[in-house]
């Protein structure tokens, strides 16, 4: 899953925009991580003719949003790689102590 991830990177040329570890651009999770969920639910509302007045953060939520923000955003596609690479770090060194 982690080597997945690291093709997501690749592709989206991510690396290049945080090349300092842990923190990315000065914080654990970087300001940019849902910037594109922001972006695609706004754009979902508009289209539904829906105004931040008239609709609740739940019914907001975009799936759609959601899925483009998590495998199409630079700053998520890296913090997930990050996460996950940690995460395989902690699993094998436990599993050897």
């Amino acid at each position: 899953v982690t080597a997945i991830s690291g093709a997501f990177v690749a592709g989206l040329d991510a690396g290049h925009a945080y090349n300092t570890f842990p923190l990315m651009g000065g914080r654990l999770v970087p300001e940019e991580y849902w910037d594109l969920y922001n972006d695609e639910a706004s754009a979902a509302a508009r289209e539904s003719g829906a105004t931040p007045s008239s609709s609740s953060s739940s019914s907001s939520f975009s799936v759609s949003a959601l899925v483009a923000n998590t495998f199409e955003n630079t700053a998520s596609v890296q913090f997930h790689h990050r996460v996950l690479a940690v995460t395989t770090l902690a699993s094998a060194t436990a599993l050897v102590a």
